[in-house]
């Protein structure tokens, strides 16, 4: 019997074959990714994907997060040295004579 199964990581569709309430292995054709699922019983077509995939999920959702925090403390510490800069400039053009000028 062929289910369909919607891979966690990519979202990618694919078919794979199997039996009723068959736990299997299969990589995902599209990204690599291996998926471990429970095949459904009658009632449902789509698979089970099973805790293990979850898991994995959300580990990838943590990642994101720590990705998502070093990138806004790199942009703020630009923000800081532009902010600098900038004062360093401004000051230079209102006080000339001090520094010798342009």
């Amino acid at each position: 019997m062929k289910f369909r199964i919607t891979c966690p990581k990519c979202n990618g569709l694919f078919e794979v074959k199997g039996e009723q309430g068959e736990y299997i292995r299969c990589y995902c054709p599209y990204c690599h990714h291996e998926v471990v699922c429970t095949l459904p019983g009658e009632q449902q077509r789509e698979a089970v994907v099973s805790t293990e995939i979850t898991q994995d999920v959300t580990e990838n959702k943590e990642k994101k997060s720590v990705n998502g925090c070093i990138i806004f403390l790199i942009v703020m510490l630009f923000l800081l040295v532009c902010l600098l800069v900038g004062t360093f400039i401004l000051v230079r053009l209102t006080q000339p004579e001090r520094y010798g000028g342009l």
